[in-house]
């Protein structure tokens, strides 16, 4: 598996189509996922699922932030990572994962 080479810090997917915790655990690394509200206009254009994960390694010390979306239907997921050495004027690192 990817995760397993220990070179991929960060995974991001997208179209999550349903999450049962603990099936897609990884080893050392904490997950974060947003799913498709129900009611989103989608599903009632018949698309089932989706949604926005993010598998990151525990030693980043991740945290979600929490960002206004534009609207209730975006589809986004927004983290702080703190790697261990960063350049000076930055102290965390926001990444996204949207569709």
């Amino acid at each position: 598996m990817v995760s397993e080479s220990h070179l991929i810090d960060i995974i991001a997917v997208t179209e999550v189509q349903s999450h049962d915790p603990g099936s897609l655990h990884l080893t050392n690394y904490s997950e974060f996922i947003k799913l498709r509200p129900s009611d989103h206009p989608l599903g009632k254009k018949g698309k089932k699922g989706g949604g926005v994960l993010f598998f990151t390694k525990s030693n980043l010390y991740p945290k979600v932030i929490q960002v206004p979306n534009l609207s209730e239907c975006d589809e986004i997921l927004w983290l702080s990572v703190r790697p261990k050495v960063l350049p000076r004027p930055f102290s965390i690192i926001a990444i996204a994962v949207f569709y």
